[in-house]
Order: C-alpha cells, then structure tokens, then sequence
C-alpha cells in the first residue's frame, strides 16, 4: 500500500509540475505605447490576439487622474475589466483568455478611459 500511495504521489507530481500556462501574444508581438488622454475622454484599440492562450494588458497612469481598462471581445462582450481607484494607484492590469478561434486568432476592443477632468500622459502594455 505504502508503495502504492508512494508511486501516486511521484505521478502526480510529475503531472502537476508539467503543466504551464501558455500566454497569448499580440499578433505580430507585444505592442507598446504612449499616449495623452484628454479630461473624460477614451482612447480605443483593436488588437488581435493569438487564440487558446492568455493574454495580459497593461495601463499605467501619470497619478493625476483615475483610468479605466476594458477589454471587449469580437462580440462586443465585456471579458475583463480594471480601474484605478484613487490617484495614488496609477496601474490598471488584465489578464483574459483568448478562445480558441478561427485562424488561430481573436480581435479585440481595448478601451482606455479617463475618469477625470485633467488629461492623463498614459502608456499601454499588451502582451
């Protein structure tokens, strides 16, 4: 039995430490950028995705004024959401999955909002 509960535990291990995470790309690579967003305006972006994966989007403020992150599938779906509460925290970050579609890729809606009445110098991350 001991042998048994011991060969189970080295599978599981094996198992458990071969799995990974696999993290979508923007189609054609990160992409990266700076921006100045105007008082109680938004900024869009539409990027594709390679699908199956996960992908991650970065925003980070200059601390004068709150952003919003959305990100808005081919379906006009909200699939993740952040927003910067107060002044003092200047990062909103998502992480989402991106199904698995036709010819290995999904568009989507990167919206950037600013809450506030002073523009926000802003710069983007997606990965």
């Amino acid at each position: 039995m001991k042998k048994f509960v011991f060969s189970f535990l080295m599978l599981a291990t094996i198992v458990i430490s071969s799995v990974s995470w696999t993290f979508a790309s923007p189609v054609g690579g990160s992409k990266y950028g700076s921006y100045r967003l105007p008082a109680n305006m938004q900024h869009t972006f539409t990027q594709q995705f390679r699908s199956n994966e996960y992908a991650t989007v970065t925003v980070e403020g200059d601390n004068y004024t709150d952003l919003e992150l959305k990100v808005y599938n081919q379906y006009n779906q909200l699939v993740a959401w952040d927003y910067t509460y107060d002044k003092e925290e200047n990062v909103c970050q998502v992480t989402f999955y991106v199904p698995k579609a036709a010819r290995g890729k999904a568009t989507y809606k990167i919206v950037i909002v600013n809450q506030d009445n002073d523009f926000n110098d802003y710069k983007i991350w997606m990965q």
